[in-house]
């Protein structure tokens, strides 16, 4: 007949902090066979102490208790430490030599037995607390430990319920549920089986985890944001679920969350040209949260500023843009490509400063010119654009043909790259004395001015002219009419007293000097000449008349 007692232990006169009970076993066994019962059906052989000991249940026979000889001493079955004892009088004597196990008279003193006499025995009996953990939570598994069960142990049953329900059992303390569905709720409960009894569980309830999001990817990077999207969890579409987003730069020390509740977002306020890493969570209500789903991108540079001509010429371009914000601290370079669908010409080069001269391009042809940033990870920025045309070639020389008193006939040069692209000619002409000026244009590279001054000096200035509008640099040149000439005498009477003075040549020198001087300041920009000759010469058949003085001129 087995009788049991519960009892609260109280230790260190604290609270009662664990539950044991004590039982019994009206069983006729050795020590060692008591001891091994008790171990598998209960925790083990009671140790007796002054708490305990008033209510261990009385029998009418002898009945073991868990102490043993040991060398030098006793021992308590459990390992206990206490130094309680109640021997009767004379005992322990050792009796035989052979008396190495204590039992309980019925007079609740001890007395030292042979370990092979038949005696019922009491056990006792821990309330188990199997501090039950789930150190790794997957979303189709969880890796359960516990904390062992007293005494021997049969084995451990495991029940799990929830979305599904199994039911096993181990020998260790450690197992490994499989098989279940991600984010979900699960009960589980181990009990410990001794004697093919179920001792209380160790019991807890815990979420697997949610499926990370799938494949990450980046939709659009620019220079501040990006763009990012992820495949949906599996399993999850009727598991209320949001997802956690993370990002960190460790170039700047960038950090940031945020949080969606679909498969997409967009990332801003970035740093340009910096790489980022993204690690986005399934997270559930109750904040569980799967493993991350990573990926790293580069945010692309920032693009150059506003992109301008500082002069474009024929051949040639020089171009300057403002420098791309937030890049001063991070290397980067330009890339500059140009194209013209006109002449099919296209080409590229790199600069490393915010201006550049293009060279070698061809005349009179529209081009457009883009400007990127390149960051040294091999970024590219968004292009700024500018379209352009090259000025036309100038005309060749300038010459000529033939010089009459009213007309010029004017031939130039085909200006250089132009025979495919068409243009024509504009000319001027000006003359700064008549101030008379005109223009004209021409279709080949040959034309006849008329209706000009004779004898006059003349600016001719031609330059190529695009359909467009684009106009060359001029070729210019001067040249004077043919003159239709004019005699004018002017006579001089010599009044000087002394008539050796009069023919003086230094005399008539200085007054012809004076006489050229008023002429050229009068008649700039017309042909004159002026000749000496002695009065009665062949150029003058009119007689001298009167004295005109120079400042009549």
């Amino acid at each position: 007949m087995e009788k049991t007692l519960g009892v609260c232990l109280v230790l260190f006169a604290t609270s009662c902090s664990a539950q044991r009970s004590y039982h019994l076993i009206s069983l006729s066994k050795t020590w060692a066979e008591a001891q091994h019962y008790c171990r598998s059906c209960y925790s083990d052989l009671v140790t007796v102490t002054p708490q305990n000991e008033p209510v261990l249940t009385a029998s009418a026979t002898d009945t073991w208790i868990g102490l043993q000889r040991i060398p030098g001493g006793w021992q308590w079955s459990d390992g206990d430490g206490s130094s309680y004892y109640k021997w009767a009088p004379g005992e322990p004597n050792n009796y035989g030599g052979h008396e190495d196990c204590a039992a309980r008279r019925t007079d609740n003193n001890w007395n030292d037995c042979s370990c092979t006499s038949g005696l019922y025995f009491h056990c006792y009996k821990d309330s188990y607390t199997g501090l039950l953990s789930v150190p790794v939570v997957t979303g189709t598994s969880l890796t359960l430990h516990w904390n062992p069960a007293p005494g021997l142990v049969d084995h451990y049953r495991i029940e799990v319920s929830g979305q599904t329900s199994q039911t096993f059992t181990v020998n260790t303390q450690t197992a490994v549920v499989t098989s279940l569905t991600p984010g979900c709720l699960y009960t589980v409960h181990v009990f410990p089986v001794k004697c093919v009894k179920d001792w209380p569980p160790a019991s807890t309830s815990v979420y697997t985890a949610p499926v990370p999001p799938g494949q990450l990817m980046a939709d659009s990077v620019g220079p501040n944001s990006v763009s990012l999207s992820w495949g949906r969890p599996a399993g999850m579409d009727k598991i209320p679920h949001s997802f956690n987003i993370t990002y960190c730069s460790s170039f700047w020390g960038h950090q940031g969350s945020t949080t969606a509740a679909s498969n997409s977002t967009v990332i801003s306020n970035l740093k340009p040209a910096s790489q980022y890493v993204f690690n986005i969570t399934t997270v559930q209500d109750d904040g569980n949260q799967s493993i991350p789903a990573s990926a790293s991108f580069f945010t692309t540079p920032t693009p150059p500023g506003q992109l301008i001509s500082d002069s474009v010429g024929p051949s040639s371009v020089s171009l300057s843009w403002g420098r791309p914000a937030g890049m001063d601290k991070i290397p980067h370079s330009f890339f500059i490509s140009y194209s013209s669908s006109l002449s099919g010409h296209n080409d590229s080069i790199t600069s490393d400063s915010n201006s550049t001269v293009i060279s070698n391009l061809r005349p009179g042809s529209e081009y457009v010119f883009c400007v990127t940033t390149m960051h040294d990870n091999g970024g590219w920025s968004s292009p700024v654009l500018i379209f352009l045309s090259t000025s036309p070639s100038p005309p060749g020389q300038l010459k000529a043909d033939s010089v009459e008193t009213n007309s010029v006939s004017l031939s130039w040069g085909r200006p250089a790259g132009m025979d495919k692209i068409p243009h024509s000619f504009n000319i001027t002409y000006c003359s700064s004395f008549w101030g008379h000026q005109g223009s004209t244009t021409a279709a080949s590279n040959s034309t006849v001015i008329s209706n000009l001054k004779s004898g006059s000096e003349y600016v001719f200035n031609i330059t190529t002219v695009q359909e467009h509008g684009g106009r060359s640099t001029p070729a210019s040149t001067s040249l004077f009419t043919k003159v239709n000439e004019k005699r004018m005498i002017v006579a001089f009477h010599c009044n000087s007293q002394d008539p050796l003075a009069c023919r003086d040549p230094k005399v008539k020198e200085e007054m012809l000097n004076q006489l050229k001087s008023k002429m050229g300041e009068r008649y700039s920009g017309v042909y004159w000449s002026l000749k000496w000759r002695e009065n009665g010469g062949d150029d003058c058949k009119q007689p001298i008349t009167e004295l005109t003085d120079l400042d009549e001129l």
